[in-house]
C-alpha cells in the first residue's frame, strides 16, 4: 500500500530534475560575473556543481519515495566505469592531488569532481527521461542568445571592456573565441535537423514552412558568428559536422528530392556569407571571397596596362590586415611550431616513467608536468615564458595527465558511442525524424572531437560531450532495479532518509556558495 505522505514526492522530484536540466543548458553558457576573479569558467563550473547536487538529490529522493533504486543500463556503462577508474587512479597518485580533484585554477573543468558531476548527470538523464527534444530546443534558444551577443560584440558593443580585441575575434559569454566556436558548431546540426523536420512531405518552394526558415536562419546565425570567432578549429569542426549530418541522411534515405532543396538553400547561404565576409583563413579566402577576386582582376588589369608613373597605391586597411591575434594563433612564432613543442612536451611527460606511462602525471597537472619536460626549442619561440595549463590537444592532455589508461578509456567511450549509433541503424528501422535527430546529435558530438583535437574542452563543451550520447541513448535503455526494504514503521524511516538527503544537498549548496563567493 502506497504511503500517502510520499505519494506526490516522485512527481515533484521529476519536476525539479526537469527544471534543473533546463537551467543547466541555459545558465552554463550564459553566466559570467565579475564578483570573483574569474569571469567565465569558474562560475560555469560552480553552476554545474550546484545543479548536479540538486539533480542528484532529487533523483535520490524520488528513488527513496518509490522504495527502489532504479538506474538505466546503457551501452556506455563499462566505458564510463573504465574512464572513471582511470581518472580516480590518476587523481589518487597525482603529483598534485589538490589540483587533480578540484581542477587547475582558471580552468577547473577536468578535475575529478567535475568528472563525477558529468557522469552523475549522464545517468540522471538516461534514468529519468526518454524525450530530449525540449532540452535541445532550450539549448538552441540559449545558443541564439549567445550568438546574438557575439554579433553585438562584432559591432563593438563592449570593446572598451576587454584587453583583447573582441571586435575582431568575438567570444560572447564563453570567454574565448575557440570555446564559442566549439559550442555553436556542436549545436548547428540540431538546428539543421529541426529545419528538415519542419518541411512538408512534398518539399517545394511554395510549401516551405515558417519553421523551416526560422531554424535555417538560426543555423546561418551560428555559422556567421563562427566566422566572427576566426577559429580554424571551429571551421574544421563545422565541416566535419556538416559532412557527417548530410552524409548520414543521404546514406539512410536515398531520397534526393527530400534533401536537395534544404541542402541547397542552406549551403547557398553559407557560400554567400563566405563570399562576402571570408573565413579569415588566407589559403581559403584567396579563392572564394569577393575581395580576393576583385584584387585579382585589378592586378591583371594593372599588368596588362603599362603604368604611366611609379606611384604606390595607397594601403587599404582590412580587418585581416589590422587585426592582431594572440601569439598562439598568428603573431610571433608560427602557431603550428608552438603547438609542436607543446605536444612534444606532453608526450615526453607521458613517457617519463612507468607510472606516468600507465596513469599519467595526475589529472589536470599538465601545467606542472610541461615545465619539467619542455623541449629546448620552445625557449626560442615568442612564447618561451608562457604557462600552458593544457596541452592544446584534449587527447594528448589525457595521455600526459592520465596515461594510456586514461586516454584508452576515453577512446573506448568514443568508439562505443559511434558503435551504438550504427548498431541502432542496422538492427531496426528508425523513423526518418528520429534518425534525423540522432544523426544531428552524432554530428554535433563528432564536431567536439574535432575541436578538442586542436584545443581542449571547457565546461559547456564537456557537458555536451556527456549529454549528447545520453540523448541518443534515451528511449533505448534497459533498467537495473533494486527494491529497498525499509524496517518496521516504514513512513518514519522514509521521512528520515528524505530529510538526510535534503540536508546533504543543502550543505553542499552552502559550501559551494561560500567557495564561489570567496
Amino acid at each position: 500500500m502506497e504511503d500517502t505522505e510520499t505519494s506526490g514526492i516522485p512527481r515533484w522530484a521529476d519536476r525539479i530534475i526537469r527544471a534543473s536540466f533546463a537551467l543547466l543548458f541555459i545558465l552554463v553558457p550564459l553566466i559570467l560575473t565579475s564578483v570573483n576573479y574569474e569571469l567565465f569558467e569558474y562560475n560555469k563550473m560552480m553552476v554545474t556543481y550546484g545543479l548536479t547536487a540538486i539533480i542528484a538529490g532529487a533523483w535520490l529522493i524520488k528513488m527513496i519515495s518509490l522504495r527502489e533504486i532504479r538506474i538505466a543500463k546503457t551501452p556506455l556503462d563499462i566505458p564510463l566505469a573504465l574512464f572513471f577508474a582511470s581518472q580516480l587512479l590518476s587523481s589518487l597518485f597525482s603529483m598534485d592531488p589538490h589540483v587533480s580533484w578540484f581542477g587547475y585554477y582558471s580552468r577547473f573543468n577536468g578535475g575529478m569532481l567535475s568528472i563525477i558531476s558529468y557522469i552523475l548527470l549522464y545517468y540522471a538523464f538516461v534514468s529519468n527521461y526518454d524525450d530530449y527534444k525540449n532540452y535541445i530546443k532550450i539549448s538552441l534558444a540559449t545558443g541564439v542568445v549567445v550568438a546574438l551577443y557575439g554579433v553585438a560584440e562584432r559591432l563593438g558593443v563592449d570593446k572598451q571592456l576587454w584587453v583583447q580585441d573582441v571586435q575582431n575575434r568575438v567570444f560572447s559569454t564563453l570567454g574565448q573565441p575557440n570555446w564559442l566556436a566549439a559550442y555553436l558548431v556542436a549545436l548547428a546540426p540540431m538546428a539543421m535537423a529541426f529545419g528538415l523536420q519542419a518541411r512538408s512531405s512534398k518539399f517545394t518552394i511554395q510549401s516551405i514552412s515558417v519553421g523551416f526558415w526560422i531554424w535555417n536562419i538560426i543555423t546561418v546565425l551560428f555559422f556567421l558568428v563562427l566566422l566572427f570567432t576566426r577559429s580554424r578549429s571551429g571551421l574544421a569542426g563545422f565541416a566535419a559536422a556538416d559532412i557527417a549530418f548530410w552524409g548520414l541522411l543521404w546514406w539512410k534515405t536515398h531520397n534526393t528530392r527530400m534533401l536537395r532543396m534544404p541542402f541547397l538553400i542552406l549551403h547557398a547561404a553559407f557560400a554567400l556569407i563566405v563570399f562576402v565576409n571570408g573565413t579569415y583563413v588566407d589559403s581559403i579566402d584567396k579563392w572564394v571571397t569577393f575581395r580576393a577576386w576583385k584584387e585579382r582582376i585589378a592586378q591583371s588589369q594593372r599588368i596588362s596596362t603599362p603604368p604611366q608613373q611609379d606611384v604606390p597605391a595607397p594601403a587599404v586597411a582590412t580587418p585581416s590586415a589590422t587585426y592582431t591575434a594572440p601569439l598562439l594563433e598568428t603573431g610571433g612564432t608560427e602557431s603550428g611550431t608552438i603547438r609542436k613543442y607543446v605536444w612534444q612536451g606532453a608526450i615526453a611527460a607521458w613517457k617519463s616513467s612507468t607510472k606516468t606511462f600507465f596513469i599519467g602525471t595526475g589529472t589536470e597537472t599538465f601545467a606542472f608536468a610541461f615545465f619539467q619536460f619542455r623541449p629546448e626549442g620552445h625557449n626560442l619561440t615568442s612564447e618561451w615564458d608562457f604557462l600552458y595549463n593544457k596541452a592544446h590537444n584534449e587527447y594528448l592532455n589525457y595521455l600526459a595527465t592520465t596515461g594510456i589508461f586514461g586516454l584508452g578509456s576515453y577512446l573506448v567511450i568514443i568508439g562505443s558511442v559511434i558503435w551504438f549509433f550504427f548498431r541502432q541503424i542496422f538492427r531496426g528501422s528508425l523513423h526518418i525524424d528520429l534518425f534525423t535527430a540522432r544523426a544531428a546529435l552524432l554530428a554535433g558530438w563528432l564536431s567536439i572531437l574535432v575541436t578538442n583535437f586542436f584545443g581542449f574542452s571547457v565546461v559547456i563543451v564537456q557537458l555536451l560531450l556527456f549529454l549528447f550520447p545520453a540523448m541518443m541513448i534515451a528511449g533505448n535503455q534497459q533498467w537495473k532495479t533494486l527494491h529497498i526494504h525499509f524496517p518496521y514503521h516504514v513512513s518514519k524511516w522514509i521521512s528520515l532518509a528524505l530529510f538526510l538527503v535534503l540536508l546533504g544537498v543543502a550543505v553542499l549548496l552552502i559550501m559551494l556558495s561560500r567557495i564561489w563567493y570567496a
